[in-house]
């Protein structure tokens, strides 16, 4: 987030009309939706999935690709969220959507709500806060003490020794978190430029299940389809672009966990149950919420948009009393 707001602050110093062309993209989202029947019911259940499911919907496609267990059954329990959101979106959006207020502000941005002329300002402040929290916990925690124990022998070899010659991207089993969230964040520059967008996942299983959609007996797909789902079944780059970068995170997991030597070790959830309600609830709330860690946490937030933080606060408020609830079952079902 702080790099994407860094990012953001400097695009619009520099061409302030297309930057603000990309804010106007997120405003229907926010607009459309009540704050508490949207970003914080949609937060809840996507927290409430991440514990399930044990990812988020980008992490999700790394962990396939690294052949952590059971998530394909978390993508393919999203698919069908994103699936059954699709059909009764109009009714969602009616009945559920539009109720209640829109937030704590008629503004969408909290630029705009704090009576700024420019946001560049506040997101250069948000970037270098980021950054120095950053910073601190790197100082206080080093990264190499919160590798899992199987790479205890592998991280204290040269190829792990970031900042040095030896240092080896692909053969480490682990990175410095906060140079793996610099360049995710520094994607947001191509996004932008090249795509007129900002990063996000959530979409991309809509996407998926409206092509799903499409290989239906006519008679069926007719009944099923909504504008909602046909609107993402129809080829849009603002969209679409999440499917080549889905699948490039897939690919490059495939590879580092290859090379070295870690495919599969990464602990997945054990319960297929769990990963597929999981992946269900998850793709389902961020749809309701109108986007998910990426989209709101990493891009929502670092554009300022007020609802984006709306999602997040109950997205992790949920997530931890979900994941005790998930280890305590876990233990018991361990012992008997």
């Amino acid at each position: 987030m702080g790099v994407g707001a860094l990012l953001f602050s400097a695009m619009s110093a520099m061409n302030a009309a297309a930057f603000e062309k990309v804010r106007d993209l997120w405003k229907p989202t926010s607009l459309t939706r009540g704050w508490v029947t949207g970003p914080a019911l949609g937060g809840a259940l996507l927290g409430m999935g991440m514990a399930l499911s044990g990812a988020c919907p980008g992490m999700v496609w790394t962990a396939l690709g690294a052949g952590t267990e059971n998530a394909g059954l978390t993508i393919a329990g999203g698919v069908l969220g994103a699936f059954i959101y699709g059909i009764f979106a109009d009714g969602i959006q009616r009945n559920v959507l539009n109720r209640g207020p829109l937030g704590p502000c008629e503004q969408v941005y909290a630029d705009e709500a704090l009576g700024y002329q420019s946001a560049e300002t506040l997101m250069m402040i948000l970037g270098i806060v980021c950054l120095g929290g950053c910073l601190v916990l790197e100082t206080l925690v080093p990264w190499k003490s919160e590798v899992p124990s199987r790479f205890a022998d592998t991280i204290d070899e040269p190829i792990c020794d970031f900042g040095t010659s030896s240092f080896s991207f692909l053969e480490c089993p682990a990175w410095p978190p906060s140079i793996a969230g610099i360049l995710l964040g520094s994607l947001q520059l191509p996004g932008v430029i090249l795509i007129g967008n900002v990063l996000g996942s959530a979409t991309a299983f809509q996407i998926v299940s409206s092509l799903c959609l499409v290989t239906l007996p006519s008679s069926l797909r007719s009944k099923l389809s909504t504008r909602y789902s046909d609107a993402f079944g129809s080829p849009n780059p603002l969209a679409w672009w999440q499917l080549p970068y889905i699948a490039l995170a897939t690919i490059a997991a495939v590879i580092c966990a290859k090379n070295a030597n870690d495919v599969g070790g990464a602990a997945g959830v054990q319960s297929p149950i769990s990963a597929f309600v999981g992946g269900f609830v998850l793709i389902f709330g961020s749809r309701l919420g109108g986007g998910c860690t990426s989209g709101h946490g990493l891009s929502g937030c670092a554009l300022l948009m007020v609802r984006a933080g709306l999602l997040c606060l109950p997205c992790s408020l949920e997530e931890s009393p979900w994941q005790w609830r998930c280890r305590k079952l876990a233990r018991v079902n361990s012992s008997s």
